[in-house]
């Protein structure tokens, strides 16, 4: 594998973590201690390299949650998280600590959804007329809104307050956007199989990013793309503290690698993998600057992004965009 210190977000746990990286192990714990099996969500190999752990609480602190732990997990069953790098490049935590209902009302309470987003902008290139559309955490639902304006349906699926429109092609259904459960075939009932299925900033959010994208697909119809886009792990990143790239928030971190490993393994043709530009090139000294400045805080058990890093991640922006396909190609 390549020099993870300078090619990844490292974590340190808030345990003595070596300052490198152990060898590659299987991942299961050592004899005498409570057996967990480390599995990877994408590929699902046992062997990986440990980064670090986090402690949840801390992690929601740093988020601006500060509800008991209790209330904004959906199973409050660890204490802490541990982020490995599975030998196919998914950087993963174990035990997945996945935030309810309760988390990202709260999340959205402080302006957690943002207008139109640059991933969102990318995918409205595909849409065409009389398209079918199907958003997957729609959320504040601009995606949806807009899609309408040349598709013939456009639905947003999520399970947050949902928005109104006065669009007569445009709904916003209630429901799970993570397909858990008989959710894809629900959905299905309802009429829902769509031409272009788009899911933005949530795959990473998931313990099984594989079977959401397989589940994903079948509401897909035959000829039709599933969009997806999640943040880019190789990003260029100013801020020592990512806590919302950790749990409860996010489980998994990805590079162009691993969608393209996602499509294969979901049996979709791969049509793009587009990365999203870092912002104006003017503002990158600048930014630089401040980067080399920045220190984490006291309180924050996790360091920023090793140094030294590379110059080009200064050209990364925040998201990847994938595209796959269910048997043609779609060119925006």
């Amino acid at each position: 594998m390549t020099n993870l210190r300078a090619e990844s977000s490292a974590l340190s746990s808030v345990s003595a973590i070596p300052p490198t990286y152990r060898s590659v192990t299987t991942g299961i714990s050592q004899p005498g201690a409570s057996v967990q099996q480390m599995i990877c969500p994408l590929c699902s190999s046992a062997e990986y390299e440990e980064i670090g752990a986090l402690p949840i609480s801390t992690s929601l602190v740093a988020m601006g949650i500060t509800a008991p732990i209790e209330q904004v997990l959906e199973t409050p069953s660890a204490d802490n998280s541990r982020l490995v790098e599975c030998t196919c490049g998914l950087q993963y935590f174990s035990p997945a600590v996945v935030g309810n209902a309760t988390f990202y009302k709260k999340l959205a309470s402080n302006g957690y959804y943002e207008p139109l987003r640059w991933d969102q902008r990318k995918a409205l290139e595909f849409v065409r007329s009389g398209q079918t559309v199907l958003d997957l955490g729609s959320g504040s639902g601009d995606f949806v809104e807009a899609s309408a304006a040349v598709a013939s349906r456009s639905v947003g699926i999520d399970f947050a307050s949902l928005p109104a429109s006065n669009q007569p092609s445009v709904r916003f259904i209630s429901g799970r956007a993570d397909l858990d459960g008989d959710e894809a075939e629900r959905l299905a009932s309802l009429g829902l199989v769509s031409d272009l299925v788009t899911a933005f900033q949530l795959v990473e959010h998931l313990s099984a990013p594989l079977a959401f994208v397989q589940s994903a697909a079948n509401l897909v119809s035959p000829g039709g793309c599933l969009i997806i886009s999640v943040p880019n792990r190789l990003r260029f990143e100013i801020d020592p503290v990512q806590a919302l790239d950790c749990p409860p928030h996010h489980q998994t971190r990805w590079t162009v690698d691993q969608l393209r490993l996602l499509g294969d393994l979901a049996k979709l043709e791969t049509e793009a993998i587009i990365a999203q530009p870092s912002r104006n090139p003017l503002r990158i000294v600048n930014r630089v600057a401040r980067r080399t400045l920045r220190r984490s805080p006291p309180d924050w058990p996790l360091p920023p992004a090793a140094r030294p890093w590379p110059l080009h991640r200064i050209l990364n922006g925040m998201s990847l965009v994938a595209v796959y396909s269910r048997g043609r190609r779609s060119e925006p």
